[in-house]
C-alpha cells in the first residue's frame, strides 16, 4: 500500500510544468500510473491526464479536478496549496483559443454570454405569455360584467 510522504515545497523551476511536478514526484518514489490510481480511487487515464495536465480529461467536473490535483499531490507528499496556486496561474495564463470566420476575422467564444441571452429570451417569452393570459382574463371578466347588465 502506498503512503504520503511529508509535504516539500514544490520545484520552483518555472520551467518545469505542474503535470511533470507529479510525474517527477511520483517516479522518484518508484510508483506506477496503475499503483496511484487504485490508491486515489480513480482511473489509470485520469492520472495521466492529470500529469499530461490535460484538465478537460481529469474530470468532466470541474468541480472534481481541483479534488483530484489536490488528493493526488497529499499523496506524493507536494504542498498542497503551492500546486493549486501552481495550476490555477498556468491555466489561466493560455490565451483563448481564437475562432475565424468566414471574413477571416479571429474573434474570441463567450459561451457565457449565449447561455446568458438564452435566459433572458425565456424569461421575455414567459413574461409575454403571462401578460397575454392576464390580458384574456381580464376581458373576460369586462365581457361577463358587461352581459350581465345589459340582461
Amino acid at each position: 500500500m502506498l503512503e504520503s510522504h511529508k509535504q516539500a515545497p514544490l520545484t520552483a523551476d518555472p520551467n518545469v510544468h505542474w503535470g511533470s511536478r507529479f510525474m517527477l514526484a511520483r517516479q522518484t518514489r518508484g510508483w506506477s500510473i496503475d499503483n496511484v490510481a487504485i490508491q486515489l480511487k480513480i482511473k489509470p487515464e485520469q492520472v495521466m491526464a492529470i500529469e499530461s495536465e490535460d484538465i478537460a480529461a481529469i474530470c468532466p467536473d470541474a468541480l472534481f479536478v481541483k479534488a483530484y490535483l489536490r488528493n493526488y499531490a497529499a499523496l506524493l507528499g507536494l504542498s498542497e496549496q503551492s500546486l493549486t496556486d501552481i495550476v490555477i496561474a498556468s491555466e489561466m495564463s493560455k490565451p483563448y483559443l481564437h475562432s475565424v470566420n468566414h471574413l477571416g476575422e479571429t474573434f474570441k467564444p463567450q459561451p457565457a454570454r449565449a447561455s446568458l441571452s438564452r435566459f433572458w429570451r425565456w424569461v421575455v417569452g414567459l413574461s409575454l405569455v403571462t401578460v397575454a393570459i392576464w390580458q384574456l382574463l381580464i376581458n373576460t371578466q369586462a365581457m361577463s360584467l358587461l352581459s350581465g347588465s345589459i340582461s
